[in-house]
């Protein structure tokens, strides 16, 4: 059943072009999504054909890996490293033994965007996921290593940040394989260390949370200013888009369907999914909401919508709030205040259908 596929993806800025972004040129590698569409059904497929008992623990933990990337200035928030920002640090650890108690599979996350190197780079990367993979894969020998991506919406890693300068710096490879190391080391210390059984069922449940739009009482102004004002060229590009979608009468959406994913594993474990780059506070909301079983929540879940921002962020503005929305086809406006409560709402609720 649907409720049972929850499809996560990774994020990198070293990658193919696989969606329609307008600040972005070129045209979507649709060979390369082919690629990923055989390779995820092929090996789902693989996975049913070969079930077997097996046992689960898990452990959540913490990690330094990641900074605050929302630092406070003269103009409003600017993207810099603030190691003073609140952050959610929780690592996950999730292992799979078979029979003869050898590790077969381990999903893990944390909260750090993938982003290491900068935008000079232009070779193919798995960035740091990719090496933490490989870490755990040479360190659990014979298992498979997931990684599935947290609340890092508003972080960046600790690596790249240059607090001397104000600024984060272009990563290298070598910053790609330290910062994968880390992350690795992080969860193998779970893996010997930390680890809870997990007993009783499996249950999942989907759902979505309507998210408005703060549109303004005049649409065909606001986007008219965007276009005839001083604003980066694909900021314009985006306004003209949504001009010409009001001038062929077929007005901007007044709200958003967010895909909220939850599933329980056993009693003890829900893994909390959004379809969007959720911002990290947001992990501490649904943790607090969700009681006493250990809760750990997921982005890029099932869809991607844009920045989901907490409703502090969307106060104080800054990329994720606003200037992110000016790269998106589907996002008139920045998402309306209450989204803390629309999102938290959903996992409850269907949280308490997995009871």
């Amino acid at each position: 059943r649907p409720a049972r596929l929850l499809l996560s993806c990774t994020h990198t800025h070293a990658g193919p072009l696989v969606a329609k972004r307008l600040y972005a040129g070129g045209t979507i590698d649709l060979a390369y999504l082919e690629r990923v569409r055989k390779a995820v059904v092929s090996t789902v497929a693989q996975a049913g054909s070969t079930t077997h008992p097996a046992a689960i623990s898990f452990a959540i933990g913490s990690s330094k890996v990641a900074i605050g990337r929302r630092l406070p200035s003269s103009g409003g928030f600017i993207m810099a490293p603030n190691p003073d920002q609140s952050i959610n640090t929780d690592t996950l650890a999730v292992l799979v033994r078979g029979r003869d108690g050898r590790p077969q599979a381990t999903l893990f996350s944390v909260s750090c965007h993938p982003t290491v190197m900068g935008p000079d780079n232009y070779r193919i990367s798995a960035e740091f996921p990719g090496v933490a993979c490989r870490e755990i894969e040479r360190a659990l020998a014979g298992s498979s290593a997931l990684f599935v991506q947290g609340a890092c919406g508003d972080v960046k890693a600790r690596r790249v940040a240059d607090l001397s300068a104000g600024r984060f710096r272009a990563g290298t490879y070598e910053d790609v394989e330290c910062v994968g190391r880390e992350v690795a080391a992080d969860i193998l210390s779970l893996v010997d260390h930390s680890m809870r059984p997990v007993t009783g069922a499996l249950a999942a449940r989907t759902g979505t949370a309507t998210l408005p739009f703060d549109l303004p009482d005049d649409l065909g102004a606001y986007f008219e200013t965007v276009v005839g004002g001083e604003y980066p060229e694909y900021q314009r590009r985006w306004a003209r888009h949504h001009l010409r979608r009001i001038r062929e009468g077929d007005g901007p959406p007044t709200s958003a369907e967010c895909p909220v994913h939850v599933l329980a594993v056993g009693d003890a474990l829900r893994l909390v999914g959004f379809g969007g780059e959720l911002c990290s506070q947001h992990a501490d909301h649904v943790k607090a909401a969700l009681g006493p079983a250990a809760t750990y929540t997921l982005g890029y879940a099932n869809g991607v919508l844009g920045y989901l921002s907490t409703d502090k962020v969307l106060i104080e503005g800054g990329y994720e709030a606003l200037e992110s929305v000016r790269s998106s086809p589907n996002l008139p406006a920045p998402f309306a205040p209450g989204i803390d409560e629309r999102l938290i709402d959903a996992a409850v609720r269907l949280s308490a259908e997995c009871s």
